[in-house]
């Protein structure tokens, strides 16, 4: 899986200031970061939420952002980064900092393996009072964009067999209900939850740089001529189809 999002960084990256940055600002709204804060942010991608948080705790904060993914990393530190800003490449559930005032976590939850484990270990990261933040995707994400995709890889005998693991993390808390009691169920209190709705114009560049920064990469063929008529393919299928990225916004109080 880290090698797949690596191989994919700069792809992320070039979706920054569509999809990356707009969710990022809900996601630091709801965290409620304060000038002088410590700041964790869990599978932080190219760096989104992370430079937010630090102009939000200013130069007396800290904030300690971590992937698995050496490529995004680089992708993050290729733009200016401010000095309380430390972008490392790490193992977000087994990071050895603690006593942070906040906890971020944008879009990444789903690739922690076991949900509930992961957000207990997010959570023991904070001091006592401390606030976590989670931003997860709404419904079915990308859908009009998937069935595209996979209908012009099935069409050339590739494509991918059942929902991965992460997939199906992403539908178990796709509701305002499920994200919910998702933090509640970890003794959290002060629970809320907010929907966003973000949708993005798609040209056939941009759903094609899209497929490559996300999970439908893995359904995409090897083979370079088969490669190029699923482009081909896509292409033409996609119309007025708009990229569906509607998040919710969850956060709670240790």
């Amino acid at each position: 899986m880290t090698a797949g999002w690596d191989q994919g960084a700069a792809e992320f990256a070039r979706w920054a200031r569509q999809l990356w940055q707009p969710l990022a600002v809900p996601l630091i709204e709801a965290a409620r970061l304060s000038p002088g804060d410590r700041v964790f942010d869990a599978c932080c991608g190219t760096g989104a939420s992370a430079l937010l948080a630090a102009q939000a705790v200013g130069a007396d904060g800290q904030v300690d952002a971590v992937d698995a993914s050496a490529g995004m990393i680089d992708q993050a530190k290729s733009a200016a980064v401010p000095e309380q800003l430390d972008f490392r490449v790490a193992d977000a559930l087994t990071w050895p900092g603690s006593g942070y005032h906040a906890v971020l976590c944008g879009f990444g939850i789903f690739f922690l393996g076991d949900q509930s484990a992961a957000l207990a270990s997010l959570a023991d990261r904070l001091a006592p009072g401390g606030r976590i933040a989670l931003s997860v995707w709404q419904g079915r994400p990308f859908d009009a964009l998937t069935r595209l995709v996979l209908a012009a890889c099935a069409a050339e005998g590739a494509g991918v067999g059942g929902p991965s693991a992460e997939a199906k993390n992403i539908g178990e808390l796709n509701s305002p209900s499920k994200l919910t009691d998702f933090l509640r169920g970890a003794g959290l209190r002060e629970v809320a939850v907010a929907a966003v709705r973000h949708r993005v114009p798609l040209t056939p560049d941009s759903a094609w740089s899209f497929v490559h920064s996300s999970l439908l990469r893995s359904a995409l063929p090897a083979d370079p001529a088969a490669l190029a008529r699923v482009k081909a393919r896509l292409a033409g299928s996609l119309g007025g189809v708009e990229l569906q990225a509607d998040a919710l916004i969850g956060s709670a109080r240790r």
